[in-house]
């Protein structure tokens, strides 16, 4: 269920961004703001989804993310539950990478889509967390990660990325 509802919110984050970036009115009847239709995101300018909760950013993420999974079919929800998510055409949800990992920067990962050249076609890759960690320099470890966030953003909003992003995480205690 957990990954169920991760899936799910990774259609939310972006439909939620994009909401603050533009509105404007809808051709649905039920929604009277919604975000310009555009690659990786929730279609909320048409039918099913622009009267669907899931459209509408004043409702919880809750009661958005259960309205969604109330509109997709069993086999939906099943195909969904991969990282190279489907997505699913007959309500407007565009196939989604919800894989990318930045446990030493943005850069080399399934869900990530860089260019051939000029903005976008790389990504700073910096040492390992066990090199950054033995450097005991919190600042430095903090401004790393202002750095991959940075990159992060700017790959998602050149389409070229969601922002979805995993690290592998070790307890350091378990293994002494």
């Amino acid at each position: 269920m957990k990954i169920l509802l991760l899936t799910v919110a990774s259609y939310l984050l972006p439909l939620s961004i994009q909401y603050r970036i533009e509105s404007r009115q809808s051709t649905c009847s039920h929604n009277t703001t919604s975000p310009a239709a555009q690659p990786g995101f929730p279609d909320c300018n048409r039918s099913p989804l622009c009267s669907n909760l899931i459209c509408n950013p004043s409702a919880s993420p809750v009661d958005r993310v259960a309205a969604l999974l109330s509109a997709l079919t069993a086999q939906e929800k099943i195909a969904n539950l991969v990282n190279t998510a489907p997505g699913v055409s007959r309500l407007g949800l565009p196939a989604y990478q919800w894989w990318n990992e930045a446990l030493h920067g943005y850069a080399y990962t399934p869900g990530l889509g860089f260019l051939r050249s000029g903005n976008l076609s790389s990504a700073t890759s910096f040492p390992q967390p066990i090199t950054l960690g033995a450097a005991f320099d919190d600042p430095m470890v903090n401004a790393i990660a202002r750095i991959i966030s940075t990159e992060t953003r700017a790959f998602s909003n050149g389409g070229r990325s969601g922002l979805d992003v995993w690290v592998s995480c070790s307890s350091i205690s378990q293994l002494v």
